[in-house]
């Protein structure tokens, strides 16, 4: 989840876990998930303000190499799927405002399938070339 930041003239756009000790200094605008935040409850989506654009939000993932052999896949995928469900860390990363889903590998392919054309046409629209 992004929340989009005010202060005064100037906006900023980061995840939630990253500005929450802002929020006593700054007026949250939006959020950039598909729906409200439970810890912004009263802070609308982009969506709820008529912006229609791509939602995001952070995410983090393990790649491994295409040879890598499916039983590693899928013994690493039923390992890390299982950590967040563990209280301790669900807890810790709650009280940071950065929730954690492991929905495993398809999932994660799925998500990288839907997000690389959204990004590849940003790029192209921006005219952004590597360097």
């Amino acid at each position: 989840m992004t929340a989009v930041l005010a202060d005064q003239v100037d906006m900023y756009a980061a995840n939630l876990g990253s500005t929450s000790g802002l929020l006593d200094k700054v007026q949250p605008l939006a959020v950039t998930s598909i729906k409200r935040w439970p810890d912004l409850p009263d802070v609308p989506s982009l969506d709820e303000l008529g912006i229609n654009c791509p939602k995001t939000d952070t995410f983090q993932g393990l790649l491994a190499p295409a040879a890598a052999p499916q039983p590693v896949i899928d013994r690493l995928a039923k390992e890390l799927t299982a950590i967040p469900t563990r209280p301790d860390i669900g807890e810790k990363y709650a009280k940071i405002s950065l929730p954690v889903v492991a929905e495993g590998s398809n999932a994660f392919r799925a998500r990288i399938a839907h997000e690389v054309p959204i990004y590849k046409a940003v790029i192209e629209k921006a005219g952004l070339k590597i360097q």
